[in-house]
């Protein structure tokens, strides 16, 4: 079914199960944002909808979460993420 969650309660099983709890906090605000911003920007599919803001959301995840060696949701904070040799440009020590 296709529409704007509500609660952490009305995420799917799948994502309740699969992500940790700030995670599914993360991914109920940004959808429902995401959802309400293209509603008033005249997106009327319920599909197109839900399309929209899962992506949103799922990006919104993996920009504070990874996954680890055994595949669980886990945070990361930014530092740990960042590979500088996958910037565009490289480092500051490359010029």
């Amino acid at each position: 079914m296709n529409r704007n969650y509500e609660s952490l309660d009305d995420l799917p099983r799948s994502l309740r199960d699969e992500l940790p709890d700030l995670a599914q906090r993360t991914y109920l605000a940004t959808y429902r944002r995401t959802w309400n911003k293209c509603r008033m920007g005249g997106i009327e599919e319920e599909a197109e909808l839900a399309r929209t803001a899962h992506d949103a959301a799922m990006l919104a995840v993996r920009a504070q979460f990874e996954k680890n060696a055994r595949g669980q949701w886990v945070y990361a904070p930014v530092a740990d993420r960042i590979d500088p040799g996958k910037l565009e440009g490289g480092t500051p020590d490359d010029a």
